[in-house]
């Protein structure tokens, strides 16, 4: 009996451990995203010296507005915060307005006038709102459920949405390392997704699945996280991302009907349930 006590307080306490860890990881990312939208925003970016009165850009985070507007590494920079570039320029710069000519050094498209003001996104706020409800309910779950593999699964299932939500407005605005930890984010939460219903309410599938179902993720967070250095590798990194969500949201779904089967000959009513 003394065994079981001690067995059962030694997991509560690292269950309570756990869950204080990632609290207080998770009260980081809020802030995060709080002074990311209390922050007036701003382009930034790596310049290189082109031809006299231009500079060319040299890097720029994969995945945010500029990059969604078309600007790649290589293009050129005709003028920054309305006025034109000098040699001191050079380096990190940022800045509210760009005028730049996308389509590499050649220039295949005309030039562009970037304003950082209009480009604000409050509309992830809500999201920022809901998500400490998320993971309030994996808490729960995590410190009453019976069984471990349902209560680590779910409170998997739930901490990764809310941290995704959480640091949905810092990506947003473009914070260099809230980008990439949210793009891994939601590749997580649907594999979690898959992986909850792997283990509930029956365990099914070999445990080398589920450590592929991981895997997985960890190769796009690494892709992504590469193209920071090798911008060309967020195209890769965003289309295994898509394929990955579509393969564990459908996987998740398919392992939530194999649960409940049709009735069978001979059964009077109801379902059966596996």
């Amino acid at each position: 009996m003394s065994k079981e006590i001690s067995g059962w307080l030694w997991r509560a306490q690292w269950r309570a451990t756990l869950v204080t860890t990632v609290g207080l990881l998770y009260a980081t990312a809020l802030m995060v995203s709080l002074v990311a939208q209390a922050t007036p925003p701003r382009f930034t970016l790596a310049l290189t010296a082109s031809a006299p009165g231009e500079a060319a850009v040299a890097w720029l985070q994969p995945g945010n507005a500029l990059w969604d507007h078309g600007v790649r590494p290589g293009d050129r920079v005709l003028a920054l915060d309305g006025r034109v570039p000098t040699s001191r320029d050079t380096g990190s710069w940022s800045g509210t307005r760009l005028l730049v000519r996308v389509g590499g050094a050649e220039g295949s498209h005309g030039p562009i006038l970037l304003n950082a003001a209009p480009w604000q996104d409050r509309s992830t706020v809500p999201v920022l709102l809901l998500s400490p409800w998320f993971l309030l309910l994996g808490t729960l779950v995590v410190l009453r459920a019976r069984r471990l593999d349902v209560a680590w699964a779910t409170y998997a299932l739930f901490s990764s949405a809310a941290f995704a939500l959480a640091l949905a407005p810092a990506a947003d605005a473009g914070v260099p390392v809230a980008v990439p930890v949210e793009f891994t984010l939601v590749s997580l939460f649907a594999a979690c997704f898959m992986r909850f219903f792997l283990v509930f309410p029956s365990r099914r599938g070999a445990a080398s699945l589920r450590g592929t179902i991981l895997g997985a993720v960890l190769v796009v967070g690494l892709l992504h996280f590469a193209a920071l250095i090798w911008p060309g590798l967020y195209a890769v990194a965003s289309l295994l991302r898509s394929v990955l969500l579509v393969v564990f949201l459908l996987g998740g779904w398919r392992c939530s009907s194999a649960h409940v089967s049709p009735r069978r000959s001979g059964q009077r009513g109801g379902v059966w349930i596996s």
